[in-house]
């Protein structure tokens, strides 16, 4: 009788945790299609003006002439932080570091929302670097 207790109650665990791994990984789950896109806290007029004024031509890029289109894609975090930043369309090492460095020390975002919740939002984004 006693080993009939404990295995409705390991039945029992297993599937508690279960669940909870399952929930826990379908709100940490990271969208690309949601209701309301993530965008800049001061709007994508304010982050073009910071990247206009914090993105700094690596100099060896400058007298080698390099120029381009660098894409990111990265995750706007429930909280407006930006994680796992990397490189879909590289340009040059030194290019792809300098928009990778802007894009880390961005300011917060408006997170992206789905049905009114608040959830983690892949976004790509491109940052072109021209001579002139």
């Amino acid at each position: 009788m006693k080993s009939y207790y404990l295995k409705i109650l390991s039945l029992f665990l297993f599937v508690f945790i279960f669940i909870i791994t399952k929930t826990n990984a379908q709100n940490d789950s990271v969208y690309v299609l949601v209701d309301e896109l993530a965008e800049p806290n001061e709007g994508w007029e304010g982050f073009y003006v910071y990247l206009q004024q914090n993105l700094k031509y690596p100099p060896k890029a400058r007298a080698d002439e390099i120029h381009g289109k660098v894409v990111l894609r990265f995750v706007i975090e429930k909280e407006g932080t930006i994680s796992q930043i990397e490189v879909i369309k590289s340009v040059n090492r030194e290019l792809d570091q300098e928009a990778i460095r802007v894009l880390s020390q961005s300011p917060p975002w408006k997170p992206g929302k789905i049905k009114g919740q608040i959830v983690r939002t892949q976004m790509t984004l491109p940052i072109v670097f021209k001579l002139g």
